[in-house]
């Protein structure tokens, strides 16, 4: 893993992914909006909420080694199998 310029900070990864959460909510109600033809942006938009709202807690933020080990199993549930994370 590479060497992080900043220090992990558990109170930033939470803004961060709370803000995700926010924009991955406007994202599926604009891909509603134009119907049929943007269910794969709704659906990436719905996995992106799922796993943002799934990392949001303290319990797993505050050290990055907790956050990387429930992040892989999350993401291979809200994007599939196919998805390799190291």
């Amino acid at each position: 893993m590479s060497d992080p310029s900043e220090a992990w900070d558990g109170a930033v990864v939470r803004r961060w992914l709370a803000r995700r959460f926010d924009v991955s909510r406007l994202d599926q109600a604009a891909a509603d909006r134009r119907g049929y033809e943007a269910r794969d942006e709704y659906d990436k938009a719905a996995a992106e909420e799922w796993v943002c709202r799934a990392l949001q807690f303290p319990d797993c933020t505050n050290e990055q080694a907790i956050f990387v080990k429930r992040l892989k199993p999350n993401l291979n549930s809200a994007f599939g199998k196919g998805i390799f994370v190291q």
